[in-house]
Order: C-alpha cells, then structure tokens, then sequence
C-alpha cells in the first residue's frame, strides 16, 4: 500500500516512477532503448505507448495520457534513433538500419520486458505501423488504439496533396503562398537532393520559395486550431525543414529523412511502399478503436476506411477541434474516450 501510495504521488508530481534502458544484445544497431513508467501495477492491464514520427519522441502523448495512471501504469519509451535511446552509428552497422522490423522487434521488447501480463496498446501516426505488424503477426494485446494513424504510405501522401490543394484554392488561407503550394504538388525531388549538406545559392531559393506554404499546411493539419503543435524536430525549417531544435542532437531529424522524407508530401525512405490494408482484417479479433482530428493528416475519410477493412465492431472517435494531435488540443476528451473504451475491453 505504501509502494502504491508513492507511485502515484510521484506520477501526480508528473515524475515516473521508473526509468531506464532495455538492452538487446551487444552487436545490435541499436542496444538500449529508454524508457519510463508512470503508476503503480494494479488489476487494470498497463497501456504501453508507441510514438510517432519517425524520430518524434512520447513526450507530449505522456503529458496527456499520465493522468490515466491513477488506475492503470502507463509505460512510454524512445524509440531507436530518437530521444534518450541509441542513436544510429554507421561504424556499426553497415546496412541502413531504419527499416520496420527493427522498431517492432523494439516494442516487443518492451512489452515482453515491462508487460508481459498483457497491455493496451496505443500507437500515434507512424507508431501504429510497428503496432499493426507486431499484431499481424500473431502479436497479443488487450486493446489497440490506432490514432492518427499511417497505415499506408500512398493514401498517407494522396490525402496530404489533396489537403494542400484545398488550401490553396481557398484565397483565405494560401492566397499568397497559393502558386507555390500548388507546385509542391507536383515536386519529385529526390531523396538525395534533400540529404545534401551543402546546396547551391539557387538549390537555396528554389527550396525557400515552398516555405511558407508547407508551414501554413503544417499549421492547419498538424497542429490545427489550437496551434499547439509542440516543435517536433522533423516539421520546422524553412528550406529542407528537417533541421532539429537547437537543444536536440542533429541525428534525431535522420530518422523522419531516412523512413519517410522531407515533407509530409513526399516519402522517398523506407517506408515508401508500405501498406497494411490488404492485412486489417487480420486484427479483426482484437478490441480497436481508430481517432483522428477533423483537420488531421490522417483523414476522417480514410480512417473510417480503415475501420472498415477491419471489421464491423471497430470504433471510430473523430475529435472535431483538432488537428494530427487531439491528445493535444482536445486532451481531456481523449484521455475520457480512452479510458472508457479500455474499461470496455477489460
């Protein structure tokens, strides 16, 4: 009882109670991965968080969502290559080592390791795609929250496009901007062409010259109507926007260039022909529920399809205030739906 009276003392002071490095071998790429934990273990299963990104950290999902420790322990980590955990070195490993497989051998690590009773599992934009393919692949769990969330690449960068047009058609919100946004959207710039170090003063200007556009876009389908996108290393620059804040290690922007690309718009990494949709189906057993905001990137449209392909007992929470972080913008509701629907589940 004293245990359990500290550890929620401490997650109310906003200070987990546990943290610390999970290993996995000496000769893997990526060998520790941080994590912590907020609440004491009572009978309600934990709630293991995935992030997004690639190469975001949890930070403002745990905000919000340590608050439900008071009844469950909630269990967040850094994926590879972000945050506290082990950022990629090449003189170790000679393969590019930012490919799917590696981030959900990662989370089942964590969940083998700080939940092997079972957990509801919550994954945010890319954090739903090594959740999706750690349950695919007979993977367990109690419940699966998909917010925001990527589960096919294409559908990611059509509906983004789609989104931008619709902005630049509107002379309130891209009136000045309007010519160059619509030229983003038919940008093919490769993926070299944004790694550069070093660019010409004309490569400067014709990146420049989409600044602006993309951060009005970001700024309605990312952080929507409550602006308070928190400054994620891969979403600001103007130029090739993939520049970290300056407290933040330079590597941490790697990840999002290497996985997806230099915008939204455009994936040119690894994740470039990745799908799920043919597979949803396959989770159809396990308790789900899809959110996104009204403005989101992650469309109302199409995660409704989603929730389709995976059967007729999905449920869906549209957050009509927000963007691509309602557990930001909305955090009260969302911290409620959750709860109630992982009451459910148990």
């Amino acid at each position: 009882m004293i245990q359990k009276f500290i550890n929620h003392t401490l997650s109310n002071l906003g200070i987990p109670v546990r943290t610390g490095f999970l290993s996995r071998d000496g000769t893997h790429v990526f060998s520790k991965t941080w994590y912590g934990m907020y609440g004491a273990k009572s009978n309600c299963a934990p709630l293991v968080i995935v992030h997004g990104g690639p190469g975001g950290n949890s930070t403002s999902l745990v905000r919000t969502l340590k608050a439900l420790s008071q009844d469950r322990q909630i269990i967040f980590y850094d994926q590879y290559g972000s945050g506290k955990s082990n950022l990629f070195n090449p003189q170790q490993e000679q393969n590019n080592p930012y490919k799917t497989e590696y981030f959900v051998d990662e989370l089942r690590l964590v969940l083998k390791t700080l939940a092997p009773q079972g957990a509801h599992i919550l994954g945010h934009s890319w954090g739903n795609v090594p959740l999706f393919e750690h349950l695919v692949d007979d993977g367990q769990c109690v419940s699966a929250v998909f917010s925001s969330p990527l589960l096919d690449s294409q559908t990611w960068m059509n509906d983004s496009k789609r989104l931008l047009l619709n902005m630049a058609m509107d002379e309130r919100v891209l009136s000045r901007d309007k010519e160059a946004a619509i030229e983003m959207l038919n940008l093919n710039i490769s993926h070299d062409f944004y790694m550069k170090e070093e660019r010409t003063e004309k490569e400067d200007k014709h990146m420049a010259r989409y600044g602006p556009a993309l951060d009005a876009f970001y700024q309605k389908h990312c952080s929507g109507k409550q602006g308070a996108l928190p400054k994620v290393p891969f979403l600001y620059r103007l130029g090739d926007f993939i520049v970290p804040a300056p407290d933040l290690p330079a590597k941490l922007g790697e990840s999002y260039l290497e996985m997806w690309g230099p915008t939204e718009l455009q994936c040119t990494g690894t994740l470039k022909e990745y799908t799920a949709t043919a597979r949803l189906s396959q989770i159809a057993h396990i308790p789900t529920l899809l959110t996104c905001g009204r403005d989101d990137t992650a469309t109302p449209e199409t995660v409704r399809k989603f929730a389709t392909m995976i059967g007729e007992n999905t449920k869906v929470e549209i957050f009509e205030n927000s963007a691509h972080w309602p557990h930001v913008s909305e955090n009260e509701k969302y911290r409620h739906v959750l709860n109630e629907f992982f009451k459910q589940a148990e």
